[in-house]
C-alpha cells in the first residue's frame, strides 16, 4: 500500500517518505528489540505510566507480552518490510500506465484499477520481497534469543554450546540450509516473472493522483506509521537509554568496539566487491556455464543463514587449527594456537 502511495498519488509529505520508509533496514532487530522491551515490558515506561494514572495494581490489568513469538515477529516486520517496500515500489515505478489507463477507461475508479491492474502486475516482486523477508527472519538469531523464541537458529546454537553436540547442530544446520535454497529458489523465479512482466516497448509514465485533504491526511498516517514504529521511536528510545550514560561512548572500551566493527566491515566490504568484480567481469567476457555456475553459487551467499556458515566453517578449520598446532608442537615445540578460528579472519569469512 505504501509503495503505490508515494508512487502514483501526490499529498504532502511524499517525497520525504519515499526514502524515510526505507529507513528501518539500518536498524538491526535485535536492537530493535531491546529498545522496545525496555519501553513496553512491566517495568517500562508504558506500563509504568498506565499504573501511576489508574493506580492499578500488577495483577489488575492485562498488558501483550512484548517477549513472545507476536513480539518478534512484530520486531522483524517492522525492520523487514522495507524489502517489499522498495521491490515493490520499483516494480510500480516500471509498469506502463497503458494497463493502468485502459482499466480507468473501461469505467473503473484509481483504487479498482490498482486492484485488478496494478497490483497482479507487481505480485511477484511483492512476492520475492516477502521471499527475502522470510530469509532473513529464518536466519535471524539476535531478536529470538533475547525474546526466548525457539527457532532453528537458536537450536543450532544451543545444540552446539549448550549440549556440545556437534553432529546435532550440523543436522539443524543443513535442514535450514535446504529452507533456505529453496526460498532462494523461489525468490529467483519471482525475479524472472517479473522481467516477464515489463512494459514492452511501449512505455507510458504514470500521471500521479491529487489527493484531497483528507486522502492526503490519511495517506500520510498510513505511510508514516510504519517510519514512526521502525525508525523514529526506536531512536529516540536508544537515545533516552543512553543519555546518562553518553560520556561512556568515547572511552577507549566503545571506540574498541568502534574500531574493530569498523575494521571487520571495510574487509569484508573490500573483498566481496573484489570477488564480485572478478566474477561478474569473467562472466561478461567469457559467458561459459561454469562462470555463470559460479556467479549463481556466490549469489547464495545471502540466503544461507549465518549459523549454518558459522557451523560449516567452524568445523573444517578448527580441524586444521587443531591439526597444524598438533604438529608444531611435535616437531618444533612450538604452540600455535587457533590461527584461523580464533582471529577475525574466520569472521570476515
Amino acid at each position: 500500500g505504501s509503495a503505490w502511495l508515494v508512487t502514483a498519488t501526490r499529498f504532502p509529505g511524499r517525497k520525504v517518505l519515499e526514502v524515510a520508509l526505507a529507513l528501518p533496514l539500518a536498524f538491526p532487530a535485535y536492537v530493535l528489540a531491546y529498545a522496545y522491551t525496555d519501553f513496553l515490558d512491566h517495568p517500562g515506561w508504558v506500563q509504568t505510566s498506565l499504573r501511576d494514572l489508574t493506580g492499578w495494581g500488577p495483577r489488575d490489568y492485562w498488558f501483550p507480552e512484548i517477549r513472545s513469538l507476536g513480539g518478534a515477529a512484530m520486531m522483524l516486520t517492522l525492520v523487514l518490510y522495507p524489502y517489499v517496500y522498495l521491490l515493490t515500489r520499483a516494480a510500480f515505478l516500471q509498469q506502463s500506465a497503458t494497463a493502468y489507463i485502459a482499466a480507468r477507461t473501461l469505467g473503473h475508479g484509481p483504487w479498482s484499477a490498482f486492484a485488478r491492474v496494478s497490483l497482479p502486475i507487481a505480485r511477484p516482486a511483492i512476492a520475492g520481497g516477502v521471499l527475502l523477508a522470510l530469509m532473513e527472519t529464518l536466519a535471524d538469531f539476535g531478536t529470538v534469543s533475547y525474546f526466548g523464541v525457539q527457532t532453528f537458529a537458536t537450536g543450532i546454537y544451543q545444540a552446539w554450546y549448550s549440549f556440545f553436540d556437534r553432529g546435532a547442530a550440523a543436522q539443524l544446520a543443513l535442514c535450514l540450509l535446504i529452507v533456505a535454497l529453496v526460498i532462494a529458489a523461489l525468490e529467483r523465479q519471482q525475479r524472472r516473472d517479473q522481467r516477464q512482466h515489463g512494459a514492452g516497448r511501449r512505455f507510458e509514465s504514470m500521471q500521479a493522483v491529487e489527493l484531497s485533504a483528507w486522502q492526503s491526511f490519511g495517506a500520510l498516517a498510513f505511510c508514516g506509521l510504519p517510519v514512526l514504529l521502525g525508525f523514529i521511536l526506536p531512536v529516540g528510545l536508544l537515545l533516552g537509554l543512553g543519555w546518562d550514560s553518553f560520556d561512556n561512548l568515547l572511552s577507549d572500551r566503545y571506540l574498541r568496539f568502534l574500531r574493530n566493527s569498523l575494521i571487520l566491515a571495510s574487509i569484508a566490504a573490500a573483498l566481496t566487491v573484489a570477488a564480485a568484480v572478478i566474477l561478474g567481469f569473467n562472466a561478461r567476457l567469457h559467458p561459459t556455464r561454469a562462470a555463470k555456475a559460479a556467479v549463481r553459487i556466490a549469489g547464495l551467499g545471502y540466503a544461507v543463514p549465518g549459523g549454518v556458515i558459522a557451523v560449516g566453517l567452524i568445523v573444517p578449520f578448527a580441524a586444521f587449527d587443531n591439526a597444524l598446532d598438533a604438529f608444531m608442537e611435535a616437531r618444533f615445540g612450538l604452540d600455535t594456537g587457533l590461527l584461523i578460528t580464533g582471529s577475525i579472519w574466520l569472521l570476515v569469512a
